[in-house]
């Protein structure tokens, strides 16, 4: 995920100086990836990531996601840096990737484009909160009766 939105960003800033000077093919196809990561991101990919972070976060012994690792001992602490850069990282690309996508265009052709709002800080949240709950309670120890 970081290795996507890294290079994303250097095509983006390199292709950005060539913009005026020539129509780029490679330009059209890099924001075009860029336009599908952006759709993919703010809508179903950030569940993943989310979760994958979140995991290594919320750590037990008894947990099977973790394998043969012990928490909060040795090389974990290294996986929470990680963690940490990755959360951040995935927090600022969602968010100006929620901002790029408002249009106050009513007839605009860019799919998902709509007027500025909150709502989208708010569905980040509660993709935030449902795979927090996911990792706290992986049991379902909480809401028991959802099981049925």
């Amino acid at each position: 995920m970081m290795a996507i939105t890294i290079s994303t960003m250097v095509i983006f800033v390199n292709r950005k100086d060539r913009i005026n000077q020539t129509n780029s093919s490679t330009l059209d196809y890099s924001l075009k990836a860029l336009s599908g990561y952006n759709l993919l991101l703010t809508t179903i990919l950030a569940f993943p990531f989310f979760d994958i972070f979140m995991a290594t976060f919320i750590c037990r012994n008894d947990d099977d996601k973790h394998g043969d690792m012990e928490c909060y001992k040795g090389i974990y602490f290294l996986h929470i840096v990680v963690a940490i850069i990755g959360m951040v990282i995935l927090l600022v690309t969602t968010y100006i990737f929620g901002l790029l996508s408002m249009d106050l265009n009513p007839w605009s052709k860019v799919p998902y484009a709509a007027p500025g709002s909150r709502m989208n800080i708010i569905k980040l949240s509660f993709k935030i909160l449902i795979i927090l709950y996911v990792n706290l309670d992986y049991n379902v120890t909480f809401f028991w009766w959802w099981r049925f």
